[in-house]
């Protein structure tokens, strides 16, 4: 990474990290500019381990389409949350049924 500023470099050591949870992603607005879901750009290897699903899973995809209706509400009060104030979601558990939906 020759050339890239210092914080760029953090970033992608957080981005590789094994053992923190990251994942970015873009979010996904209603006709009103409420968010309804949003959309993985990058995970590390936790996430994926987190999630049980391959980046090919969850890149690309949405959060309601690679878990479910019931996970994404669980999760969309957090995501408007960090919408509103910038701060990240910071869970301290990952729940047992958190895998991807296999009906999608």
């Amino acid at each position: 990474m020759q050339g890239s500023m210092p914080g760029e470099r953090a970033g992608r050591a957080l981005l590789d990290s094994d053992f923190h949870i990251v994942a970015l992603y873009r979010y996904v607005l209603d006709g009103g500019g409420e968010v309804v879901d949003v959309v993985f750009e990058d995970v590390n290897r936790a996430a994926e381990r987190a999630a049980r699903a391959g980046r090919e899973r969850l890149i690309g995809h949405s959060l309601g389409e690679v878990f479910g209706k019931g996970v994404l509400d669980r999760h969309l009060p957090h995501i408007r949350k960090t919408r509103q104030t910038g701060a990240p979601v910071v869970f301290d558990d990952v729940d047992e049924d958190s895998g991807p939906d296999q009906d999608h």
